[in-house]
């Protein structure tokens, strides 16, 4: 169901994508017919994955829109046809039955964070369980470099810029300086903002959908740590 709607909203978004193109001042009209084309492609998958059960209206004014070829067409579908279409699909999807969140959400957890989470998750424990996810990356990263430090300290040396012992990114590069730079801030704010205060106080907001979205967060984390490259004397290994 979860996979349904993500390959819809996939499509939805080229097909926005395509009528863009279309309304551009540059566009010549032969392009818009080759757009057009593009268009029904597009519209054909999306009659594929298209729900039983709920009215293809929209799909039929989105089908009549794109066959026109025409610009004032083309911004109907962007305006008024694929919100139409969204709202459709949102209150659809919305109503379906979720099933089972703390069966599916294994699928998408770092084995660390399973073997150190998972069973408080499913039994409950949500504020343990969200607590051990961070207290497993930053164990991860000691793990990995032999660092015995913990925090913003920790962070700071292994994902260092200049005498770094990880790297996520090309140095060599600023876009790569930035996204090691971004990935600094977000564990120290993960250990900031998520493992402090849970940590120090019993009185908690999480709910099961929260503390799913925590663990998945923690499991990004252990991934792009998994994914680093060790630095040693200067040589990346």
């Amino acid at each position: 169901m979860i996979q349904r709607y993500i390959e819809i909203n996939r499509i939805l978004r080229k097909i926005v994508y395509f009528a863009w193109d279309a309304i551009h001042p540059q566009t010549e009209d032969y392009t818009q017919v080759y757009i057009s084309s593009y268009l029904q492609r597009e519209i054909r998958e999306l009659e594929r994955l298209w729900p039983q059960g709920i009215t293809k209206r929209s799909l039929v004014d989105l089908r009549e829109n794109a066959k026109r070829c025409d610009r004032k067409n083309f911004i109907e579908i962007i305006d008024k046809v694929i919100p139409k279409i969204e709202d459709t699909l949102d209150n659809y999807f919305s109503s379906q039955p979720t099933g089972d969140i703390t069966v599916g959400i294994i699928d998408f957890l770092h084995p660390a964070i399973i073997a150190s989470s998972y069973g408080q998750f499913r039994n409950g424990h949500y504020r343990d369980a969200v607590f051990n996810s961070v207290v497993a990356v930053f164990d991860l990263i000691r793990k990995k470099t032999n660092i015995d430090k913990d925090g913003s300290n920790l962070v700071e040396e292994v994902f260092s810029l200049t005498r770094p012992k990880l790297v996520i990114s090309n140095l060599d590069t600023e876009s790569g300086r930035d996204e090691q730079k971004g990935y600094i801030e977000i564990l120290r704010g993960a250990y900031l903002a998520v493992r402090n205060p849970k940590a120090h106080s019993l009185l908690t907001d999480l709910d099961e959908f929260k503390a799913a979205q925590y663990l998945i967060f923690a499991s990004l984390l252990a991934r792009r740590v998994d994914e680093a490259h060790i630095v040693s004397e200067g040589i990346k290994q």
